[in-house]
């Protein structure tokens, strides 16, 4: 038995019985127990063959309320939207696992004011639009779904910010090595002073990563790359190029092995240089030109 939530439900149920019952309704509580999500209470109130369903979970928390003709449940948020009124409804949803009153007030009040003057009115002035929203609610459910998916996808999206403007690794003979200096790691190589005239032929960048985590020198090459054997190959902007690496690192595809420095942290950045002949990643908290 679960006592909070169904004293909230039924005292919920008092408030918007009024409106409910002059439309036909009446109220039948169904379950008060406790499932995987938590403790909860639910009823429904039913005028054949609609259903408006309620449930309460976690106390004092109203969930989403449901509509149904007999061809499934629909929510709340998605019948108003079907029904045209989106954003004038009072009982707007939470990230849709509670709702709450948009005045922050008692939700079951907001949800009889919509009840009254969105949901109600249409069923009474022509069943048939009612019906027909119902039919087109899911579809707000499915757009939601692809919405949260995409939002998703652009978090975990692999983005490349190229950090070499003015400068370059030699293109042919780049001859680069990398060593550990304390905690920091250091990566040298020939610059392409062919392209950089600030440059001389022959001189050496070494670039600082400090505070690293670890890093790696090895495959893929520039032909591995250009025939799609790096897991960066479609997703990078160019070969060639000194990036800083964010989102999806896609690390269950790295072909070699990591040098460990130090322990991983929450401020580590992930930075890779291509190349012609290797493939240089680092994790460390930011990085200098020397």
């Amino acid at each position: 038995m679960s006592d909070a939530e169904f004293e909230f439900l039924m005292a919920g149920v008092e408030r918007i019985a009024p409106i409910l019952r002059a439309a036909g309704f009446e109220f039948t509580p169904l379950h008060s127990a406790v499932s995987s999500g938590g403790p909860f209470a639910n009823g429904v109130f039913r005028r054949d063959p609609y259903e408006v369903g309620l449930i309460v979970r976690m106390r004092r928390h109203l969930g989403c309320p449901e509509y149904s003709d007999g061809r499934g449940k629909v929510a709340h948020d998605d019948v108003i939207w079907a029904l045209g009124r989106e954003g004038d409804e009072r009982l707007v949803t939470q990230l849709g696992v509670s709702f709450e009153a948009r005045d922050g007030g008692d939700p079951f009040a907001a949800l009889g004011w919509d009840l009254e003057n969105i949901i109600l009115p249409v069923l009474a002035r022509s069943p048939e639009t009612f019906r027909a929203a119902l039919q087109k609610a899911p579809t707000r459910t499915w757009q939601k779904w692809r919405e949260r998916e995409a939002r998703s996808r652009a978090l975990q999206a692999t983005r490349f910010t190229q950090l070499n403007r003015d400068w370059n690794a030699d293109p042919n003979v780049p001859a680069e090595s990398v060593r550990v200096d304390g905690r920091d790691v250091v990566l040298e190589f020939r610059v392409n002073a062919y392209l950089f005239k600030q440059f001389e032929e022959g001189q050496r960048l070494r670039l600082r990563f400090l505070n690293a985590i670890r890093f790696r020198l090895g495959g893929t090459n520039d032909e591995g790359w250009y025939f799609g054997q790096c897991r960066f190959s479609r997703l990078a902007p160019s070969w060639g190029e000194f990036y800083e690496v964010t989102g999806d690192l896609k690390l269950e595809s790295v072909p070699d092995a990591w040098t460990t420095v130090a322990a991983s942290t929450a401020s580590a950045r992930h930075f890779l240089f291509y190349f012609r002949d290797a493939t240089f990643e680092c994790d460390a908290e930011d990085w200098r030109i020397e």
